[in-house]
């Protein structure tokens, strides 16, 4: 603690604010020429110093079990991390706590990772952000990689025997197709041949969840928006498919309603699918669906909160099922042959980290003799650690939890850290919207002045902001003794439907308006300084940045924008062919004259004019979901009106930063510009 109130004391006095910006404005590069800074110095000797406590922070995301087949007892398992790299790589522990070992070492992040359960991993990696993800071979006898794949994008992995499925627009960049790469005869080639399986019919992301034991049959998921998913069952011999949910004679794929529903897996029998649905209903549950009548049957623990994982046993015996209430986690184990079940307690109050929306089953798994489960858990006081269950069915006892790894916390410790506070405001409309609130300690507080305060708004725009530990808002509390808020907006996901559907098509600017709520609500607050507000968000959030900048510049000091949206016109023209429809959806389709004209009333490139604040632009150059044009017309009318304007640009990032050396520069930047334009 007595660190802590040193550091923020010199930090709060080490900026000097007539040194931040380049005197002639001109470009800085910096990380071997491939960062670019436009009218920003670099960062202060100072501010690298104070911030690096924070910066050198890392935790482990679950991976794969080494062997997961059935009757196989752990050997270990898999794990990623940032530690003592620029990028997440892959690791692999022998047992709780040993000493883990490096597996991969490249240059650019990975992305994901399967595991046939016998030694055998694939995993998928992409250069610079541009999310063309590549799929390599990782053997564990050998311990070498072999890539698979050399072109297109390829995501959605799925082993099944020797047979390797994935998504891929290797036929037709607009089209997410199921492509089979057959390892037995692959053997020794370099050169990884893939057969197409499944052609789409149309632009939504389609992807193989599940092949049947026989082989002959695989559950497909398709993915249209936010609120509407469906299950298919494809067989794999012919070709032919058909839908299984929403149930429909037909097979025509533009007649569908509205309503989300995943495939999980076979049944043990291969005579049933386990999925979640909403149908006819606000919030996901967990069904078992009998292929031959097509009824359904309700399982597991029915709550008001929405299902966001499912984990089946390598057996089909078991189900973990993760459940979201209001952003934490809960954890029940279930047994698929009598449908019993029962909550698992958590080591700690958090939530289970590695969930992949839509794709369920990701970030925790059973081993092979169903006698653990391992996961990730975040908690409010530290980054994600991996732990495992020691579970025998309905008769988990809490003790046997075990942590594999620990988080690098350097010279700061967990107690110090600020655990959110959980409220909701008023809207325009009487709605009470859900937020965080992270206050610096009180201690700090002397004075009892009121604190700035920085607005997080998330992306997606289907996302939520949940507990757990961010580096981040924790910074941004302690270095700057600044309360940061994240307000999940109408559209968040986590509510349920109704809640998720809110700022569809013509209601977009309706989750602008409970921004303006909430600054109503932080005028209302003794302790927050409603003359020093900041907005942050990136991707969507950085659309809410701008809209936020553009309808409540007098009420705001400085905004963050990172990979946002300033016009959706030009976004939806301009971003990759296998997104466009899947966005079209979300944000309604510009080649409709009068949702183009309403697009263009809405975005804030076209009202730039009413932004009198100034504004710092960070954008990746390989950015595939929201290109670098975004970010380059706005910064380019932001100067032509004079506005102060900083801009950072990385060649070697996507959708984001996701390089150590890039992430640095960039949240001191934040710091810098904070300090400048909100705190003084």
């Amino acid at each position: 603690m007595k660190y802590l109130k040193a550091y923020a004391l010199i930090f709060l006095g080490c900026i000097n604010s007539s040194s931040l910006l380049a005197a002639d404005g001109k470009m800085q590069l910096l990380n071997n020429h491939q960062l670019e800074l436009h009218n920003i110095s670099k960062p202060q000797q100072k501010t690298v110093n104070a911030l690096k406590p924070w910066q050198n922070l890392s935790g482990s995301s679950f991976a794969q079990w080494a062997q997961h087949s059935q009757a196989v007892a752990s050997a270990g398992l898999y794990f990623t991390s940032r530690h003592n790299s620029q990028t997440p790589q892959l690791f692999f522990q022998r047992k709780p706590n040993a000493q883990a070992e490096t597996v991969s070492q490249f240059d650019d992040p990975i992305r994901s990772v399967v595991s046939n359960g016998q030694g055998l991993l694939a995993i998928t990696r992409d250069r610079g952000g541009n999310e063309d993800s590549q799929i390599w071979l990782y053997g564990a006898e050998k311990k070498q990689f072999s890539q698979l794949t050399s072109q297109a994008r390829n995501t959605d992995l799925l082993f099944s025997n020797q047979q390797l499925y994935f998504t891929s627009n290797l036929r037709d960049k607009k089209f997410n197709d199921i492509r089979r790469i057959n390892l037995s005869t692959q053997a020794g080639k370099k050169a990884k041949e893939s057969e197409l399986i499944f052609r789409a019919p149309d632009n939504y992301l389609w992807r193989a969840v599940d092949v049947s034991t026989d082989g002959k049959q695989m559950l497909l998921s398709h993915y249209i928006s936010s609120v509407e998913s469906e299950i298919w069952l494809l067989n794999i011999q012919n070709g032919q498919y058909r839908r299984l949910l929403p149930s429909k004679k037909s097979s025509d794929i533009s007649s569908s309603s509205e309503q989300r529903s995943f495939p999980i897996g076979f049944s043990e029998d291969g005579q049933s699918a386990w999925l979640v649905s909403d149908a006819g209903q606000d919030f996901l549950r967990f069904y078992r669906l009998d292929l031959k009548t097509g009824k359904r049957f309700e399982q597991g623990p029915q709550l008001d909160w929405d299902i966001e994982n499912v984990s089946l046993s390598a057996d089909k015996k078991l189900a973990a099922i993760v459940v979201n209430q209001n952003g934490y986690s809960r954890l029940y184990l279930m047994d698929l042959l009598t449908s019993n079940f029962q909550e698992l307690p958590l080591a700690e109050q958090g939530r289970i980290a590695g969930t992949k929306w839509g794709r369920f089953g990701s970030g925790i798994a059973f081993s092979g003799d169903n006698q653990q489960l391992a996961f990730s858990l975040i908690s409010d006081r530290t980054p994600s650690r991996v732990i495992s269950l020691k579970v025998a069915p309905l008769a988990l006892k809490a003790k046997q939890s075990e942590y594999w790894t620990q988080p690098n916390l350097g010279q700061l410790s967990g107690a110090d850290m600020i655990v959110p506070q959980l409220i909701s405001y008023p809207s325009f409309d009487g709605r009470k919207i859900p937020a965080l609130v992270f206050s610096p300690i009180a201690e700090k507080n002397t004075e009892k002045q009121k604190l700035p305060v920085i607005i997080y708004i998330h992306g997606g725009p289907e996302s939520q902001t949940r507990p757990g530990f961010r580096s981040s808002f924790q910074m941004w509390a302690k270095s700057l003794n600044a309360v940061v808020i994240t307000p999940n907006v109408r559209g968040s996901r986590g509510y349920g439907k109704r809640w998720l559907a809110l700022d569809n098509d013509l209601k977009r600017e309706d989750s602008v308006k409970d921004i303006g709520a909430l600054l109503d609500w932080i005028e209302q607050q003794p302790n927050l300084d409603a003359s020093r507000v900041a907005v942050y968000g990136g991707s969507y959030g950085g659309y809410m940045v701008l809209a936020s900048a553009v309808r409540y510049s007098d009420r705001l000091k400085a905004a963050v924008d990172v990979v946002g949206i300033s016009n959706f016109v030009t976004f939806l023209q301009n971003t990759r062919g296998y997104r466009r429809d899947l966005r079209r959806v979300e944000y309604g389709d510009e080649r409709n004259s009068k949702m183009r004209a309403f697009l263009q009333s809405i975005s804030p490139l076209n009202q730039v004019e009413k932004i009198k604040i100034p504004m710092l632009v960070v954008q990746g150059k390989n950015d595939p979901r929201v290109p670098e044009s975004e970010s380059q017309q706005l910064v380019d009318r932001l100067n032509a009106n004079g506005q102060v304007v900083w801009y950072m640009l990385a060649r070697n990032e996507g959708h984001g930063f996701r390089r150590k050396e890039n992430r640095q520069v960039y949240q001191q930047v934040a710091i810098e510009f904070f300090q400048r334009y909100l705190i003084n």
